[in-house]
């Protein structure tokens, strides 16, 4: 079992494989200068639910503590990038006001979701974490740029988006091989999972060769949906927690038709494969190696009971 994301994790090793040296992430670019800030939108990891990424991200750091060519990332620093405003002296304050009022209309209809980062990766200008999913992530920066357009005619920068949180920025043109040898390790441990609920808007700088910023305003994203008792004789393709969790692993069911027989009962997968929806989790039944590659890409997590069967918790039903 794949996913885009672990294709991308998969194929940025094998290219981070092929490079030679480092790329020096601190060039400046055009518009930057000593003293000079933009406005950008990003989701920031300061508050204590993220704690799990604070340690995961700990442990990093320790394995690459001394690397030449890396600058780490204090963990207030941390941040994944998602859409750029512009420089404080080209952006009015009114502007910004009318913006972050738009965003918070726009983001309220974004549900919260949980975020999983890790393992470790790396390219020329940064060591990182793969995060998932994608998705939820791509529906709050879509939202920040409707907001943007909600006020301007232009939304500035190109809508492709790659989500990444990076622990390290490239310092040096340096050979990637000590650098490599001390990733390689690093990718055997294990993701976390941290909730997100808002959006930042913060003022940014680089002065100092590290990102730096204050927060301009901190947007909250909408409620998770309140769960509600589904009703056996629904038809499976109308279980919305049943598909939600197919859909994630690829799976498709033996006869969409048929009627859900209720909480704790099997219902069939194509493939020999079945799934039972619970209250608060679904059990996935299905090979170990199908188990152990859905756990590794923070999927589910493999039952130490059983091998054969995935638990994916529910966020509401």
């Amino acid at each position: 079992m794949t996913t885009p994301e672990l294709e991308s994790f998969a194929a940025r090793w094998e290219e981070f494989g092929r490079l030679e040296r480092l790329v020096n992430h601190w060039w400046w670019r055009p518009g930057w200068a000593v003293g000079r800030s933009i406005y950008t939108w990003h989701l920031t990891f300061d508050d204590a639910t993220a704690a799990p990424m604070h340690d995961l991200v700990a442990r990093l750091h320790d394995g690459l503590a001394g690397m030449e060519g890396l600058d780490l990332i204090p963990q207030q620093w941390l941040h994944l990038t998602m859409q750029g405003l512009g420089f404080t002296d080209e952006v009015s304050d009114d502007d910004v006001d009318a913006i972050t009022r738009a965003a918070g209309k726009r983001l309220a209809e974004v549900p919260q979701f949980d975020l999983t980062l890790g393992p470790i990766q790396a390219d020329d200008e940064a060591t990182g974490l793969l995060v998932r999913p994608w998705t939820a992530v791509a529906a709050v920066r879509d939202s920040t740029r409707k907001a943007i357009a909600d006020v301007w005619d232009e939304v500035p920068e190109n809508p492709e988006f790659h989500p990444h949180v990076s622990i390290a920025y490239s310092n040096a043109d340096v050979p990637t091989g000590p650098v490599r040898e001390r990733v390689t390790p690093l990718r055997d441990l294990e993701p976390v999972t941290i909730p997100i609920t808002a959006a930042q808007l913060i003022r940014l700088n680089r002065d100092n060769q590290m990102y730096e910023w204050d927060v301009v305003a901190d947007v909250p994203l909408g409620t998770t949906h309140s769960p509600r008792e589904l009703v056996p004789g629904t038809p499976l393709r109308d279980v919305e927690p049943l598909v939600r969790v197919c859909a994630a692993l690829g799976l498709e069911l033996e006869n969409p038709a048929a009627d859900w027989p209720g909480y704790g009962k099997v219902v069939r997968l194509q493939g020999d494969r079945s799934i039972y929806i619970n209250r608060t989790n679904a059990d996935v039944r299905a090979s170990a190696r199908e188990v152990a590659a859905w756990h590794e890409g923070g999927l589910g997590a493999a039952r130490p009971d059983n091998e054969r069967y995935l638990r994916v918790m529910l966020d509401g039903t």
